[in-house]
């Protein structure tokens, strides 16, 4: 997985198109190698990502020769599968063999591609494949880490999962000839079970987020650190959200059955994202961090991960180190932008001495930065030396 310090972005209307501006980026990224170029599109199921990929193919010939593969055409027969296992699960589908075709696409060496039919979940037969300049790889599994070292750019594309559903039964229910309930079965597996497990973390390795409305408009929501220096004069028009700066603390309610209410946290971030908030804090509410389980905890993450494009940090539960460490880890999985916890709950908890090696386990734990907040600032340094690798910047909280 890349480790990569997303900068988040806000459009205005003269902000160009996400598309004419990948069409840039890949353009110039494809000027700069000897060899045939690779654009992997990923995101769950029915956020738009073959239609971009197809449109974006047309864009990118108006310069250089291009060509889009479906990955969905590299997965088992389901004949060969377990019954009721999906082709979102990576075992599900031929990860090997399509390493070994993006290495020859890399090469510019023909083969035999696999051709997969959705309507009858047969794979026999296949067709001569030819690489072009560019090649664009599309489908859920196309930003999984396996697949990293053999991509230049990684567009990862998001969407509510009320449009991801929509487009699930238009889709397959013509494509497939699926009926209506067999498609909301695959959806509930597929998009909210298995992508969460297996896909979701090629979100934070992507180089570009994309946002997909329900009219399938395409929103630049954030890029990496490397592609906003190499391309800055592509994002004229953009406005740059800066990690450092205020952040507002999300509340949540608990309902009559003892859990978060769901709805009011929803239309809280919607109102947050109206009123212009670029900076939110999950799980420093006291009650809710206490009280919750972790499940429930990364279940209003994804929320947040889902009506949110601004910054989201964590705040790690006041918790024994083990739970702490488990809930690190259970967030390597989701997009959030920094983590934190309560520095002096932990100094009194751990003392001084104890401290330093628990923060550094956090550190060697995470792939995101570890953020405090102003005025915890002058009491961590006074324990540690700041330095690059921990990636420590003083913000600032504020309740809305």
């Amino acid at each position: 997985m890349k480790n990569v310090h997303k900068k988040h972005i806000t459009t205005s209307r003269s902000s160009k198109p996400a598309i004419l501006v990948l069409t840039e980026i890949i353009n110039e990224l494809q000027q700069e190698t000897e060899q045939n170029l690779i654009v992997a599109i990923g995101g769950p199921g029915g956020s738009g990502k073959s239609t971009f990929a197809e449109k974006l193919q047309t864009k990118l010939t108006e310069f250089l020769p291009s060509k889009t593969i479906e990955l969905d055409n590299y997965r088992f027969p389901r004949s060969q599968r377990s019954p009721g296992q999906l082709g979102s699960k990576p075992d599900s589908n031929h990860i090997a063999l399509l390493k070994e075709h993006l290495s020859l696409i890399r090469s510019g060496t023909s083969f035999n591609l696999p051709v997969y039919d959705k309507k009858t979940g047969k794979a026999d037969e296949t067709r001569q494949f030819t690489p072009e300049s560019i090649t664009i790889v599309e489908g859920e599994l196309a930003t999984n880490s396996e697949l990293a070292e053999l991509v230049d750019l990684t567009i990862f594309i998001d969407s509510d999962w009320k449009t991801q559903l929509n487009s699930r039964i238009n889709r397959d229910i013509t494509s497939s000839g699926q009926d209506k309930e067999k498609v909301i079965h695959t959806f509930l597996q597929s998009n909210l079970k298995d992508f969460q497990r297996f896909g979701a973390a090629g979100k934070y390795a992507a180089d570009i987020h994309l946002f997909s409305d329900e009219n399938y408009y395409m929103s630049i929501e954030a890029v990496s650190e490397e592609i906003y220096q190499f391309h800055k004069q592509l994002f004229k028009g953009y406005k740059e959200v800066i990690l450092d700066g205020d952040v507002y603390t999300m509340t949540v309610t608990i309902n009559e059955q003892n859990s978060a209410d769901l709805e009011l946290f929803v239309n809280q971030l919607a109102e947050m994202q109206k009123e212009g908030v670029e900076r939110i804090i999950i799980n420093d509410c006291p009650l809710a961090s206490f009280f919750l389980p972790l499940s429930e905890k990364l279940e209003l993450l994804t929320l947040a991960e889902e009506y949110f494009a601004g910054v989201i940090i964590y705040q790690l539960t006041n918790a024994p180190k083990d739970y702490v460490l488990n809930e690190l880890n259970a967030l390597q999985n989701h997009t959030i932008d920094a983590f934190t916890f309560d520095l002096e709950f932990f100094e009194k908890h751990l003392g001084v001495n104890m401290l330093r090696p628990f923060v550094m386990d956090l550190i060697s734990n995470s792939n995101v930065p570890l953020f405090f907040f102003e005025e915890d600032f002058a009491d961590f340094c006074t324990y540690f030396v700041k330095s690059d690798k921990m990636k420590i910047a003083p913000i600032s909280k504020c309740r809305k």
